[in-house]
Order: C-alpha cells, then structure tokens, then sequence
C-alpha cells in the first residue's frame, strides 16, 4: 500500500510565523468578503490554533511539501 501526504506551509509577511495552508473558501458566515484562507497557526501541532485569513495576505514564500509511506 503507498501513502502520499502532501501540505503547504507558508511564511505570512507581516508577523513572520511560519503556518500551514490548509483550506480555501470563497465564503465564509462571519464575512461578507470574499475569499478566506484557513491556516494552522501551530503547524507543529496536528491540529493547533486555527485562523481564517483574507486571500490578499502576504506570504514571503509558500512550498509544498511532500512525502510518501
């Protein structure tokens, strides 16, 4: 049986953390914006502290990462 997991981190621009991407949404209940990004605050948690952030944050770099089991 071959697992593949791949995930993309990034680091935000203006506070320097580095997070992970987990989702996109176009909408969300709690904005009439559009266009949110769910990221894992915590990344080295499997499930830290989650934060929705509008689409126009600026990453220095996004990677993707990848690895097979």
């Amino acid at each position: 049986m071959n697992f593949e997991n791949t995930f993309l981190m990034g680091k935000i621009e203006q506070s320097n953390k580095i997070v992970r991407i987990l989702s996109f949404s176009e909408n969300v209940r709690f904005s009439e914006k559009k266009n949110w990004l769910l990221l894992n605050i915590e990344p080295h948690k499997r499930m830290g502290d989650l934060k929705w952030v509008p689409m126009n944050t600026r990453f220095t770099w996004v990677k993707e990462f990848s690895w097979k089991i």
